[in-house]
Parts: C-alpha cells; sequence; structure tokens
C-alpha cells in the first residue's frame, strides 16, 4: 500500500478506532464497578450503569461504536471468570439490547433532551423496559448452557439481570441525553443559590436518611422531584445518579436500609426504590420542561405581540364584552386624532360614521358573543376633527376562558387613497372587462370558424412545428391535434422536405402564398392534392414569429375535373362520331340493298361481276361493323338490358377466348363464389368488352404472357370516390382483366378510352376498341378505371352497378320460320331519294305494292289522294317539313289505323331523348339489309291481323 494509501485508510478509521476503544474501556470500568453489586451470581449485578451507558452513547454517537460495546462487555465477562464462549454470548446480548433499544427509539422520533413526556415514556418503555429483555435472556441462557449455572437459579438470574439493566438505563441514559449539549444555562445568584441549596439538601439527606431504619430512604424522594420540577431533565438526571450512586455504594458496603432478613429481601427492596426514584424523576423532569416551554413560548407570544401592536402601522384595538375600547394602540390614535385617554372608554359606534353604525353593531355584537369568529367590512370612521375616512376592518373573537364571553380584538386601516384608486380601477377594469369580453366573444367566433371550418387550419412555428392543428387537419390527413402539435409536419414526404422548406423561408421573409399546389401523403400512405395558402404571423411587436396555413384537399376537384374533361372530350367525340354514324347509315344502306338487287339480276356466267359485287357487299359490311363500333362508343347503339349473372356471362364467354389468343397466353379465371354477382346488362355487350380486352392483352403481349380475368364484388366508399373520382358509393361487380404485357406509358393512359387512338401499326386497329369499351360500360350505368406502368402489364376494372333482382331462366326459341312476301299497300317515306327507291324496289319484287313520298306532307296528301287504303307506312323519322314522329300524330290524331314503321340512322334510345320520343312506334335501325327490312315489314303487318282477329 502506498503512503498516500496509508494515510487515507488511517484518516478514515482511526477516529473510529479511538471511538470504539473509548467505548470499550468506559464499558469495562463501569462493568468492574458494578461487579461488587453481584448477588445471585458473579456477573449479574442488581444495578447494571454500563447498559445505560451504552444505550446513552448509541443514541448520541450513532451505532458505529457497537463493537466497542461488544469488546468492553466481552473482556469484563471473560476476565471475571466465565467461560469466553458464555462470555461471547453475553457481549453480544448486551450489544443486541442496546443497538435494539437506540433503533426502536430513533424510529419513534425520540428526542435526547427529553422535555417532552413523550420522551420519557418511550425512554421508560422501550429502553428501559424492553431492550434488556433481549440481554437477560441471552444472558440466562449462557449461564446456564455454558457456564453451568443451574436451572433453579434461571427465573431469579433473569429477573436481577433484566431489572439491574432497566435500573442502569434510568440511571445512567438519561444523564446522557439531557447534558448531551454543551452550552450551560446562565443562572441568576438566586437560582445559583437554590441550586446549591437543593444539591446539598440531596447529598445530606440521602447521606444521613440510607443510614436510618428502613423506610425513611423515600424521604429524599421530595428532594429529587424539587430538583427535577425547578432544574429540568438535567437537573432530575443528576440528582437521581448521586441517589442512586450512595444507596448502590452503602449496599456494597452492606449498610443502610436495604439489607433485608430473608436471602432476596433486601435486593427487591433497592430495585424498587431505585425504579420509583429513577422512573419518578424522568417524568416529573419531562413534565416540567414541557411545561416551562409552554410557559415560556407564552410569553414570548405575550411579549411579540405587544411589540407587533405597539409599532404596528395598522391601527389596533381591544374591545372589551361590553364593546368599550379597552386597549389601542399609537396607529389607531394617530388614524383617529385621540389620545389614549380619549380613546379608551370609547365605543365603536362614537368613532363610526353613523350611517355605517347599524351594519356594524349587530356584527359586533355576534362576534363579542362568540357566535363569529371573525369579521371583516369595509366602513367610514369620522376623526376627532369630524372628518371622514374609509377604513377596513378585521376583527377576530378571543375567548377568555370557559363560560366567558371573551374579546376582540380589531384591525383598521386606513383605505381611503385606495378607495379612490379602487374606483378609478373599478371604471378603468370596467372598460377592460368590456373590451376583453368583445375580444373573447372575437376568438370565440374566431376558433369556432376554425373547428368548423372544411378547411385545415395550422399554424407553425420558426422552425416548422406544428403550433396548431383544427379538426378538418384531422379529418384530412388522419394525424389527431396531440399527435401534430410540437411535430414538423408529419404529411411532408420525404421527397417533398426541400420544396416545404424553402415556402417556409419564403412565408417568414414576409411573403404569403395563395394557390399553391402540392402533393402530400396522408397517414394511411395515401397521396392527396393540396391546395395552399399562407400567411406569416406576428408578435405585438410587428416581428414574424411563424405560419399560418390554409389548406384545401383538392384530389376530388382534380380527378373529378380530369373525369369531366374526358368525359366531355368524349361527349364531344361522341356526337361527332353519331352524326357521322347516322349520314353512313343511310349510305350503308342504300349501297347494301342495291347491291343485294344488282346481285339478283346479273346472269349466273358472270363470274367476274358477281365477284366485284361480293367485294362490294363485303366493304359494305365492314363498314356497318365501323358504324356499329362508332354507334357503341357513341352510346348510340341498341342494347338489351335485362338481369343477368355478370359471373356466368364472362364464365361462358372466356371459353371463347382460345378462338382470339394464341397458346402462349396462359388464361386464368377467377369467379367469386358465394355472393350474388347479378347486374342491370346486355349480354352482348359484355361479351364484346371482354373480346376486346382479350385482344388488347394478345397485341400488348407478343411473345405470350398471363391474362387473368376476376369477377367479384365490392363497396365503394365515398374515399374510394374521393380518390379515385370514380362513381357514387355503393355496392358494384367488377370485372377485373389484367395481362402481363408491355404496359402504358402516362402519355399513353391518359389517351387509352379516346376514339381513333391507338399505339398499333399503320392497318392493325381502328383505335375504337377501348372507346367501344367505355361507351358500353357507360351505357351500363358503370365506370372504367386503368391501372398500368411501362414493363409491368395493364390492369383494367369495369365497375358495374350491382341490383338484387334474380336473373330469369332462359328461353328455348320454338317460333316457325317467319314469311317475307306479302300483297298489302305499303307507303315508303324518305327524304333520302335512295333509300327510298331502295326499299320501294325490294318491297315491290316482294309482292307488295309501294307508294312513295318524299317527306310527311306528301305522304299526308298520297294517304288523302288513295282509292284504297295502305296497310303499313315505313317513314324516316327525321326529315324537312314534316319528320316521321309528327307523322304518326298526326294520323293517330285523325283516328287512322294504319301500321308506321320509322326508320333512322339514330338508335330508339337516342330517339327517345329527344322531344318528340317514339311513344310506343314500330322501329328499324339503319343500315338495315333486304331480310331486316322484309322481316320488320311481314312482322309490323302481321301485328296488325293478330289484333283485327
Amino acid at each position: 500500500m502506498t503512503h498516500q494509501g496509508w494515510r487515507h485508510y488511517v484518516t478514515r478509521w482511526a477516529p473510529q478506532a479511538a471511538a470504539c476503544l473509548g467505548v470499550a474501556v468506559a464499558y469495562f470500568v463501569a462493568a468492574q464497578l458494578a461487579f461488587h453489586l453481584a448477588t445471585v451470581h458473579q456477573v449479574v449485578a442488581s444495578v447494571w450503569p454500563p447498559a445505560g451507558l451504552a444505550l446513552g452513547l448509541l443514541l448520541l454517537c450513532g451505532f458505529r461504536i457497537w463493537p466497542g460495546i461488544f469488546v468492553g462487555a466481552l473482556l469484563a465477562n471473560g476476565l471475571n471468570g466465565i467461560p469466553w464462549a458464555a462470555a461471547t454470548m453475553i457481549a453480544t446480548g448486551n450489544s443486541l439490547a442496546a443497538i435494539s433499544g437506540a433503533y426502536a427509539l430513533r424510529r419513534l422520533r425520540f428526542h435526547s433532551h427529553l422535555r417532552r413526556v413523550r420522551d420519557a415514556l418511550l425512554l421508560l418503555g422501550f429502553g428501559a423496559l424492553l431492550s434488556p429483555v433481549i440481554a437477560a435472556t441471552i444472558g440466562t441462557l449462557s449461564l446456564h448452557l455454558i457456564a453451568g449455572v443451574s436451572l433453579d437459579l434461571i427465573g431469579t438470574i433473569w429477573i436481577t439481570w433484566w431489572s439491574g439493566d432497566a435500573i442502569g438505563i434510568l440511571l445512567v441514559t438519561p444523564l446522557f441525553a439531557a447534558w448531551a449539549g454543551l452550552r450551560l444555562p446562565e443562572l441568576t445568584r438566586l437560582q445559583i443559590a437554590e441550586v446549591g441549596l437543593v444539591g446539598a439538601g440531596i447529598v445530606g439527606s440521602t447521606v444521613v436518611l440510607m443510614l436510618a431504619v428502613q423506610g425513611y430512604e423515600y424521604a429524599i424522594l421530595p428532594f429529587v422531584g424539587w430538583a427535577a420540577i425547578r432544574g429540568g431533565p438535567r437537573a432530575a438526571s443528576l440528582a437521581t445518579l448521586v441517589v442512586g450512586a450512595v444507596a448502590m455504594m452503602y449496599a456494597a458496603s452492606e449498610v443502610g436500609p436495604f439489607l433485608g432478613d430473608g436471602q432476596y429481601h433486601g435486593l427487591w427492596q433497592r430495585q424498587l426504590f431505585l425504579a420509583i426514584l429513577a422512573t419518578m424523576s424522568l417524568l416529573l423532569a419531562a413534565m416540567a420542561a414541557a411545561q416551562f416551554k409552554a410557559a415560556n413560548a407564552l410569553q414570548v407570544s405575550e411579549q411579540r405581540f405587544r411589540r407587533l401592536f405597539e409599532h404596528s402601522s395598522v391601527g389596533m384595538a381591544v374591545v372589551g364584552p361590553d364593546g368599550i375600547i379597552t386597549d389601542a394602540n399609537p396607529a389607531l390614535r394617530t388614524m383617529l386624532g385621540y389620545s389614549n385617554a380619549e380613546l379608551l372608554g370609547c365605543t365603536f359606534a362614537e368613532i363610526s360614521h353613523p350611517a355605517d353604525n347599524a351594519s356594524e353593531n349587530d356584527l359586533l355584537g355576534e362576534l363579542l358573543a362568540g357566535r363569529r369568529t371573525s369579521l371583516r367590512l369595509v366602513k367610514r370612521y369620522l376623526r376627532k376633527d369630524r372628518t371622514v375616512f374609509w377604513g377596513k376592518v378585521t376583527a377576530t373573537h378571543v375567548p377568555e376562558s370557559a363560560g366567558d364571553i371573551g374579546w376582540g380584538i380589531g384591525l383598521i386601516e386606513d383605505i381611503s387613497e385606495q378607495r379612490a384608486a379602487e374606483e378609478a380601477l373599478e371604471r378603468d377594469t370596467a372598460a377592460r372587462r368590456e373590451a376583453a369580453e368583445q375580444l373573447c366573444r372575437t376568438t370565440q367566433t374566431l376558433q369556432t370558424l376554425i373547428d368548423a371550418s372544411p378547411l385545415g387550419i395550422m399554424t407553425l412555428d420558426p422552425d416548422g412545428r406544428v403550433r396548431s392543428w383544427n379538426h378538418a387537419a384531422e379529418e384530412m390527413f388522419g394525424w389527431s391535434a396531440a399527435e401534430a402539435i410540437g411535430q414538423t409536419l408529419p404529411f411532408v414526404p420525404a421527397s417533398g422536405l426541400e420544396e416545404f422548406r424553402h415556402s417556409l423561408r419564403r412565408v417568414l421573409s414576409g411573403e404569403a402564398l395563395t394557390g399553391l399546389q402540392a402533393e402530400r401523403v396522408r397517414r394511411n400512405g395515401l397521396k392527396i392534392d393540396l391546395r395552399i395558402c399562407a400567411a406569416p404571423t406576428r408578435d405585438t411587436g410587428g416581428v414574424v414569429d411563424g405560419v399560418i396555413a390554409l389548406v384545401e384537399d383538392v384530389t376530388e376537384r382534380k380527378s373529378l375535373g380530369e373525369q369531366l374533361r374526358q368525359a366531355q372530350k368524349m361527349e364531344a367525340i361522341g356526337q361527332l362520331t353519331g352524326g357521322i354514324a347516322h349520314d353512313f347509315n343511310n349510305l350503308l344502306t342504300i349501297v347494301i340493298t342495291n347491291a343485294a338487287l344488282l346481285a339478283d339480276e346479273i346472269a349466273p356466267d358472270r363470274a367476274d361481276m358477281r365477284t366485284e359485287l361480293s367485294e362490294l357487299q363485303r366493304a359494305a359490311l365492314r363498314g356497318v361493323e365501323l358504324v356499329r363500333k362508332l354507334m357503341a362508343f357513341s352510346r348510340r347503339r341498341s342494347v338489351e338490358m335485362q338481369p343477368i349473372d355478370l359471373g356466368e356471362v364472362i364464365s361462358e364467354a372466356t371459353k371463347d377466348l382460345g378462338r382470339l389468343l394464341p397458346a402462349s397466353v396462359e388464361v386464368g379465371v377467377e369467379i367469386e363464389s358465394g355472393t350474388p354477382l347479378t347486374i342491370s346488362g346486355d349480354v352482348g355487350g359484355i361479351q364484346q368488352i371482354l373480346f376486346n380486352l382479350a385482344t388488347n392483352a394478345r397485341d400488348a403481349m407478343p411473345e405470350g404472357g398471363a391474362l387473368r380475368v376476376r369477377v367479384y364484388r365490392a363497396s365503394l366508399d365515398e374515399e374510394h370516390r374521393r380518390t379515385r373520382g370514380l362513381g357514387r358509393p355503393g355496392e358494384y361487380i367488377v370485372v377485373a382483366v389484367s395481362d402481363t404485357g408491355c404496359g402504358m406509358s402516362p402519355k399513353v393512359r391518359a389517351r387509352a378510352f379516346e376514339p381513333f387512338f391507338t399505339t398499333k401499326g399503320v392497318g392493325k386497329g381502328t383505335g375504337l376498341g377501348m372507346a367501344m369499351i367505355y361507351g358500353l360500360v357507360t351505357q351500363h350505368k358503370g365506370y372504367s378505371d386503368l391501372d398500368s406502368e411501362e414493363g409491368r402489364g395493364t390492369t383494367v376494372r369495369l365497375y358495374f352497378p350491382a341490383i338484387g333482382a334474380s336473373v330469369p331462366p332462359a328461353r328455348v326459341a320454338s317460333e316457325p320460320r317467319p314469311r317475307f312476301g306479302g300483297n298489302e299497300r305499303i307507303l315508303v317515306v324518305d327524304d333520302e331519294e335512295g333509300i327510298r327507291r331502295s326499299a320501294a324496289r325490294v318491297l315491290t319484287r316482294f309482292g307488295y305494292t309501294v307508294a312513295e313520298a318524299s317527306d310527311g306532307e306528301g305522304a299526308l296528301a298520297a294517304i288523302r289522294d288513295a282509292e284504297h287504303p295502305f296497310d303499313l307506312v315505313v317513314s324516316d323519322v327525321v326529315m324537312p317539313r314534316l319528320s316521321g314522329m309528327a307523322l304518326y300524330r298526326e294520323l293517330r290524331g285523325h283516328g287512322s289505323g294504319v301500321r308506321v314503321l320509322l326508320m333512322s340512322g339514330h338508335t330508339a334510345e337516342d330517339l327517345d331523348a329527344l322531344d318528340e320520343p317514339l311513344s310506343g312506334a314500330r322501329f328499324l335501325p339503319k343500315p338495315w339489309t333486304i331480310t331486316d327490312l322484309l322481316h320488320r315489314v311481314r312482322e309490323v303487318l302481321d301485328e296488325r291481323l293478330a289484333a283485327a282477329s
């Protein structure tokens, strides 16, 4: 160990070792003196001062000195002839008794000055009566088990050991506790004389009475009691130790009153005397100290009150039970202008303003009678010169004693200036209150607007952290106010942080931002489009201290705007293509009809002409197919809506996809089971949609791939409509067609549903496939959605509104083959001469008698001038001068029973949307073939015959 280590070791442990050594020596010396009082055994003394010494030192010095107690007890017993094993157990018991007693007293907040009766009782109970039980028990057992003491003496030894330790504690421990303070009291000459007299009396009487006959020793107790009462715990402990020491000295010399006739009679008399002496002095000293402390506190309190009374700047008065002032301090006399002699004997009514006497008299009477403990009021007082001032009175009732009414103490403060200031302040406060209320109303209105606003409103500090966050912002982004406040804006994605910081710097520099467009992220990860307006906020000094932002979610508006622009564009193109298709229908009708008529007239040997005519007919039919696609795109194709099971229709249609798709394309179909998949739809239209999608998927996968068709039920909620811009909330049946092809770029995806737009080579596509799908789905009151990325394939989702109707069972047609010819009279009306002549030639060739008219007015004239009535009028709908519908109504209005068959290049649905719907008239769409015309004419004529029969 180094020199510094030795020095630290010695500095730390040497004082404690020295203290333990001193305790061991003191314990050993006290034990040797006590052994002279041993009676029942050589180490069992009737009074054991070392027990009091050990407990007192532990209370004053702490538990670190316990080794000294153990060593002192071990040496004292071992060197007195006790086996070392028994001496070790006795030392252990003595140490444990002292430690347990000190620990218990400390835990119970024992005060060593012994100036409270509680402390005296604690020392008597836990220190003197209980802790010696440990030492007596362990010591007695060690003497019996190791030292061989007879079992007959065990009870006597235990009682003597316990009582000896208890008396030793009562004699010695109070001396340590009471004299622990080094400061001695300052005594007057009279007190010194009294101390000398009492001390001499105690010593003299003890020496004399201890030599007298038995019974006179108790005459010493009054002297000890006087010392305890007059001198407190210090005098009591010293007097008790002196008397006890003299008694033990006489007992050791076998003289005095405690010898007795029996073996232990004198022992028990001495133990009883010493116990009474120590207990009495301890309790009397504690009670005297407590009484002295209370009296001293009362005296100090009275002196403090008198000083406060005399030197207080507040007027004070003492009022007797009869309401008369018995004492007044200088402040009150100065306040009122009276001398002390003038003021004493007055009542409060004499110095009060007459208008305030009535209110005070009753309250003061209740206070003095004890029915009220305190009184506070503000009133006016009269000075000696009869001037008035305002005073604030605080009065308290002081009970005299049991049964007496008591007194009153009043404090009067001149508050005239304060009163004037308060009145001015009240006026100012009223104005401020009105302004504050107005500000509060404005703030509440503003807060109500913020809370009820559909816009997200938030404020930020200069670092971009959220200060406030309204309810709309919670709904818009998904973070609650508690989560957002104190954090950087949570909805700003990592890619937008730099842009956000730039905008924040602009606003903090004093610039206001209006209409800032940005894309942000909700808590669930969905991206939303925002329109942001931001402005700086300023503190009371006009310095920018933050930002306020108003955020509007324009995702739905943007999506709906795109949908509206797409719908408007498609509607415009649809109207254009619908008009073109109508003209094509007329032209194709003429071409198809005349080509068919020519085919019947060409000689069989003119194969070249038949070939050319066949090419003409095929071209016309391709034109019909093109017109059909145009009509479907422009939603002018006639569809037959009925409840169908969309899953069954798709399942049946996919069986025919093998003819369209190569073997390198794997087709998978998944139909949701266990749920109805019913829609109101046209089977042919659904099949056409699927075939078009399959064709597009095939072209997108030239090297092969996978085509997946799924049909399932889905619920579209408001969130889907808001973010996708599709449909209205409700139940839908979804057809999702996915391929693993090349996918689409964003530009191509944006134009996918436009007519005549195609990415295929020249001659490989018309660009009407997706446009036709768009038109057919719209006719089904459904919605189209497209997801595609380059290199990752395409998914087309078609949403059809679900219905609850059941699907009607399929019917097997068993109708007879219709006949085409007839001999009825027919009027053909059309402003297109080519169509009119073609229809007339076809009908004439099949036996009908035909007349022609170029418009509705000509038709009416022909009907009026005809020798025989017509059986049927075949009329175009759209004509100059008089339309087909007007002709129909005119005939019905005159009661004509002639049948009417209307023709048009427009669909029946489009005609129903006009101002003059069909209203039940029969209809033949253009372009028609000879078969279509003959079949429809015959069908309408047969209806007439069936109605007549």
